[in-house]
């Protein structure tokens, strides 16, 4: 097959076909970059994040001085979770264009989303020494401020970025997140002038149209909000499908097939290793989006022995490099930690865990993971910390499932932005925590949003209790925290624990109904329970 029939069928959107011409050509010595520039793209858009990993590595090696190729390869790292090498490239590719703020800003993002925070303190000290007059330098140290904590900071740089660009999309956004009741109206008509500039990137118009949608909630404006929230989602599906993002609904069906595969019942417990939790005791919070993960996590980091490490990212890798380990040495499922072989490689699993989760917790015995991808790994990190609490946070799914609609989720799964899709992703979820708690001891405890801010103090002593923690009363007060936090709930945890998101859904019942319907069938078809 010749380089031009390949691109046609990528560019046709034969996607499976063109990967697995791609890779026919490889095997038989065909590394030309278009070949790799087919094989990378394809694999991109079936979501074989692995194959267009190799294929991107291969690309920057034959060009190591072209930025554009270490980009590349760096956002596909990104999408597999393998941060470290992912940060190699970006610096990388920061190295070889001195002169562009781009590729440095990027690498500021990574450092934050992968916790290393003071990486990232550091790359914005460098972009605004050396990009003083390019937005994107203060809208980088915004975010940056935003995740320490400091509001007031952020909202300087977010204007500051917009006296060098009036309609800078990311500033916007920032400022209509941060609730500054006083520039509302100002706000609405920048936005809305910014929307109606040409030469926006997909991206940029994603930002613009949840911003706006953000301003005209807080003006009561229902349903006008509820259409750009509607178009922001739809932009930002797209934008994300053009990256290899989609929505595969069959992947969370497998959730519960593939637990109960690796993981069956087995008593009233998971077997174990036999480890013993000696260097640091992780605590779990699993949940969907929005369901009060990051809230549940800084009431516990401000107990004295608790380090938080956010949506720390080690578990995915870990957990993806354990099981091809498994299927080199020929282990069948399910798991067996009484065969030596398995109980090896489940011992070399938990020591990264500890080595990597140490790096962040310092001299805390105990360490909050909250990443939301540990769902589907309850039972192998069961597995590996045996006694390790686990928190399941739960909301109403009408206030849940809209709020992540609602919510600008940059770089999150394609899921999340069409209503049906999230009604799936959380039957799905339902589904699978209900066979986590059918297996686990200790058990999985559960912990309703609603109730957690009605009624903080007995719920946070439960809380303490079912982690083995003695009570502090500092748990009472997150928002004094100064911990860094990365999710979208960046800005709200820094406020005292509130009532005020339980009914906020409910201004757009009449919006919802479909939402409404598509939970009952996703739970009807996902008949997984008992």
């Amino acid at each position: 097959m010749d380089a031009n029939r390949l691109r046609q069928l990528f560019a046709d959107g034969h996607h499976a076909e063109a990967e697995s011409a791609a890779v026919e050509l490889v095997a038989s010595g065909d590394r030309s970059p278009t070949t790799l520039a087919v094989l990378a793209a394809a694999a991109r858009q079936l979501g074989h994040f692995d194959t267009a990993a190799s294929a991107l590595r291969e690309a920057a090696a034959r060009s190591p001085d072209d930025p554009a190729a270490w980009l590349m390869l760096a956002e596909v790292l990104t999408l597999s979770g393998r941060w470290n090498e992912a940060l190699r490239a970006f610096r990388l590719a920061a190295e070889l264009a001195p002169g562009d703020p781009g590729p440095l800003s990027d690498l500021g993002g990574a450092q934050l989303v992968s916790q290393r925070i003071k990486d990232a303190e550091r790359t914005a000290s460098r972009l605004l020494e050396r990009f003083p007059d390019a937005p994107e330098s203060h809208v980088f140290r915004a975010h940056l401020e935003r995740t320490l904590g400091r509001p007031q900071r952020a909202i300087t740089s977010y204007r500051d970025a917009l006296e060098l660009d009036g309609t800078c999309a990311a500033a916007l956004l920032g400022l209509a997140e941060l609730d500054i009741p006083s520039s509302a109206a100002l706000l609405v008509e920048r936005v809305a002038n910014a929307l109606g500039s040409g030469d926006r990137t997909a991206e940029q118009r994603v930002q613009l149209e949840f911003a706006l949608a953000r301003l005209l909630d807080r003006e009561a404006k229902i349903d006008e909000a509820f259409t750009h929230f509607a178009a922001a989602n739809e932009l930002q599906r797209s934008s994300l499908a053009a990256r290899g993002i989609h929505c595969r609904r069959e992947h969370m069906t497998a959730w519960v097939r593939t637990a109960r595969q690796r993981y069956p019942r087995a008593g009233s417990a998971v077997p174990r290793p036999g480890s013993r939790d000696n260097d640091i005791l992780p605590i779990f919070i699993v949940g969907m989006p929005r369901s009060g993960t990051t809230l549940i996590e800084q009431i516990l980091a401000r107990h004295p022995e608790v380090a938080a490490g956010g949506e720390f990212t080690a578990a995915a890798v870990i957990y993806a490099d354990y099981v091809r380990s498994r299927s080199r040495a020929g282990l069948p499922w399910p798991v067996d930690p009484a065969c030596e072989s398995e109980h090896r490689l489940l011992a070399d699993a938990r020591e990264r865990y500890v080595e990597q989760a140490l790096a962040l917790a310092g001299d805390s015995r105990f360490f909050v993971d909250k990443h939301p991808g540990n769902a589907t790994l309850v039972g192998f990190l069961r597995l590996l910390f045996p006694a390790a609490p686990v928190i399941h946070a739960s909301r109403s799914p009408l206030a849940a499932c809209w709020s992540m609609y609602a919510t600008y989720l940059p770089g999150s799964s394609a899921c999340f932005t069409k209503l049906d899709d999230i009604a799936h992703y959380h039957a799905a979820h339902v589904a699978l925590m209900h066979h986590w708690t059918s297996i686990c001891a200790p058990p999985v405890f559960e912990l309703a949003y609603e109730r957690l801010v009605s009624e903080p103090e007995p719920v946070i002593r439960s809380l303490l209790s079912a982690c083995g923690l003695a009570w502090a009363e500092e748990c009472l007060a997150p928002e004094a925290g100064r911990n860094a936090v990365t999710s979208a709930s960046v800005d709200q945890v820094r406020s005292p624990i509130h009532r005020d998101a339980i009914d906020r859904h409910r201004r757009y019942e009449r919006h919802l109904e479909p939402l409404r319907a598509a939970l009952e069938t996703a739970t009807r078809s996902l008949t997984f329970a008992s």
